[in-house]
């Protein structure tokens, strides 16, 4: 064993100290009071050939060793055995499965089994309320719309009819506007900022499904968190796909299939939706094409703090 691994690349003695707390040990066994004289050599020796945990299970939650009850051993034995704990697993994971609700939460492999099911029909009876009232309901829109959403500030609106799998794992910041037949199927979160509008039929999509037929036919499916930024318009008939993240001050082009990150101040569309230029200064009085804001507009703009 010591012929085939090189001791000083895959341990670092300084590397060890971080790991194990030697102080913490003279608590447990008080060497002072058995030894008068500890020998400092051989304790160094000792420790630069004890394994330490490989950093996979280290780098979560500070040290795994002293968050843990699986004895040390049971690390390495888990590493030579190749059953290790992967990075996103705590011991307790190890020795329990994970149900499917705290799955899909992780963002893993997940079955929409009974648990999940009752969480959706949950959702379902909010929706039934915020779809039932119309478009110049305001007051109950608003109430509607807060009892639905995992956050709102209280100002957001959604134009229905509106559909979504949770609900409560959609947060949006204020002056959120989502036009007549959105979509978000929120398995996993979708988090949207401020000054935030969604032309008609959007769909904002995190599930998703394995791609070969036989993982797909057992029913697992997925879900990829989906970031949106700051004053961000998106135009009609657009799909937002499953872990994309879109910058601030973004304009986003009707009919567009997003599939990968957007960064921030640009006009981007098309499918795929790619950016097309920045938004810059040039574009402050802009209204349609090369259109500007006529000069009345734009006085109540200025006036009001917008133009700046």
């Amino acid at each position: 064993t010591w012929d085939t691994w090189d001791l000083w690349d895959t341990w670092d003695t300084w590397d060890t100290w971080d790991t194990w707390d030697l102080w913490d040990l003279w608590d447990t066994w008080d060497l002072w009071d058995t030894f008068p004289i500890v020998p400092i050599v051989p304790i160094v020796s000792i420790v630069t050939r004890v394994p330490r945990v490989p950093r996979r299970y280290i780098h979560y939650e500070n040290s795994r060793i002293q968050d843990s009850n699986i004895p040390f051993i049971q690390y390495i034995l888990r590493d030579i055995q190749g059953n290790c704990l992967t990075p996103t697993e705590s011991s307790e994971t190890a020795m329990s499965p994970l149900s499917q609700i705290e799955r899909r939460d992780r963002q893993m492999a997940y079955i929409a089994d009974e648990s999940v099911i009752a969480e959706v029909r949950i959702c379902h009876e909010r929706l039934h309320r915020l779809n039932s009232l119309g478009r110049a309901d305001i007051a109950e829109l608003l109430a509607a719309t807060k009892a639905l959403l995992g956050s709102s500030p209280g100002d957001a609106i959604i134009c229905p009819p509106f559909h979504c799998d949770y609900g409560s794992h959609t947060y949006v910041g204020k002056c959120f506007f989502a036009n007549y037949n959105c979509t978000i199927l929120d398995v996993a979160k979708v988090v949207i900022g401020d000054n935030v509008m969604l032309a008609p039929n959007v769909a904002i999509y995190t599930a998703g499904h394995p791609i070969h037929p036989a993982a797909r036919n057992s029913g697992y499916e997925y879900g990829k968190e989906v970031t949106i930024g700051d004053n961000v318009w998106v135009g009609g008939n657009t799909v937002i796909c499953p872990g994309v993240h879109i910058g601030s001050n973004v304009v986003i082009g009707a009919g567009s299939v997003v599939t990968r990150d957007l960064p921030d101040w640009c006009v981007a569309a098309g499918n795929p939706c790619r950016v097309l230029r920045p938004i810059t200064d040039g574009d402050r009085r802009k209204l349609f094409h090369d259109e500007e804001i006529d000069g009345e507009a734009w006085d109540d703009i200025v006036q009001r703090g917008f133009g700046n």
